[in-house]
């Protein structure tokens, strides 16, 4: 979940999807898209993907989250398995406050504190 807790905009100046280590190129949430089918491949599911570019001003309070997903059969991962599968993948947004301050968030760094 990307959420911005400041007093003031949040304003994206880069977003990047890694799957390996290796950055994932393509245009909005298409790099979210290819990552989670080469992980879930096989997998019956639905998704939801949202995407925040360069450029993009996220406003006080404004929460996104960046995937949902929802298994459709019960041969969905454990939340370990899960867990594992999702540490191939990092989503990495710079984003800067309003007074020119630069910030970086990965979903990778995220996954590890939550885990320990």
């Amino acid at each position: 979940m990307l959420e911005n807790n400041g007093v003031g905009p949040a304003f994206i100046k880069s977003f990047t999807v890694k799957l390996d280590g290796a950055v994932v190129s393509g245009y909005g949430y298409d790099p979210l898209e290819e990552v989670i089918e080469v992980i879930l491949h096989g997998l019956r599911r639905k998704e939801y993907f949202s995407y925040v570019g360069s450029g993009y001003a996220l406003g006080v309070g404004e929460k996104r989250r960046m995937i949902d997903i929802r298994f459709l059969d019960c041969n969905a991962p454990d939340e370990e398995a899960m867990r594992e599968k999702l540490k191939r993948i990092d989503v990495i947004i710079e984003y800067e406050n309003l007074y020119g301050k630069m910030f970086r968030y990965s979903s990778y760094e995220e996954l590890a504190m939550r885990s320990s």
